[in-house]
């Protein structure tokens, strides 16, 4: 299936919060469960889906003139990004027993959410 800037933008914004969510969850099961699955088949999961995206947004952009595709795949990303890293905060935070709600504080604040 060829993915074209109309099918990006329209696919992308669910498709990237499926995968922050799998990922927070994995993260969660690598702390709480640690037999379960090892980090190694975590991060070749991480590296295998950062290739696929890759792709994906390639094939979705190639001969794309269109600046608003540009900057909504871009928001995209970010906002999976932003989201992992307050994810990731929140996780140490939790474990070092400082309160989580002060990381969504902040990130808010700073992003203007």
């Amino acid at each position: 299936m060829s993915t074209t800037p109309a099918t990006l933008l329209s696919t992308l914004p669910l498709l990237m919060q499926e995968l922050v969510g799998f990922f927070i969850i994995e993260s969660h099961v690598l702390r709480t469960m640690p037999d379960f699955r090892s980090q190694r088949d975590v991060d070749e999961l991480w590296d295998e889906m950062c290739r696929r995206i890759v792709d994906i947004m390639g094939s979705g952009l190639k001969g794309c003139g269109e600046p608003e595709v540009f900057l909504q795949s871009k928001t995209e990303v970010l906002l999976f990004v932003q989201t992992l890293e307050v994810s990731i905060r929140q996780a140490a935070d939790a474990s070092s027993g400082s309160d989580p709600r002060d990381m969504v504080t902040m990130s808010q604040s700073s992003t203007g959410f």
